[in-house]
């Protein structure tokens, strides 16, 4: 999870792209595509988990994040995060963060789920 915190603050350079549905980064002194790597199949419940209040603030803000970024990828993505008992109350607990990106990937993550009619 450390290397996910490294990466945090370097957020701001990724931007997404809606038709394609994949994240693409652009380096100032050359130019690059990535893909935003997504959670594997199974493993978003681990993510979860990690939201738990038990667990370390930096490995709750890693998580958070790196769900934001999963939520992105559709209704499929955002069903197998809902699916997961007591996430929303978890997600909602990271809103009043005192780091910015955590609140903010709070924040993104919710308003993603609620774009779908049945979560509103």
């Amino acid at each position: 999870m450390q290397g996910i915190n490294q990466d945090i603050e370097s957020q701001s350079a990724i931007g997404y792209d809606s038709n394609e549905g994949i994240e693409t980064g652009h380096d100032k002194s050359s130019q690059f595509q990535f893909r935003q790597p997504q959670i594997q199949e199974g493993y978003v419940g681990l993510f979860v988990r990690q939201l738990g209040l038990d667990n370390p603030k930096e490995d709750r803000e890693a998580a958070v994040l790196t769900l934001w970024h999963h939520s992105r990828s559709g209704r499929k993505s955002i069903e197998e995060i809902i699916a997961s008992p007591g996430c929303l109350n978890l997600v909602v607990s990271l809103l009043s963060s005192d780091r910015e990106v955590t609140s903010k990937a709070a924040a993104g993550l919710l308003q993603n789920i609620s774009a779908f009619e049945p979560y509103r």
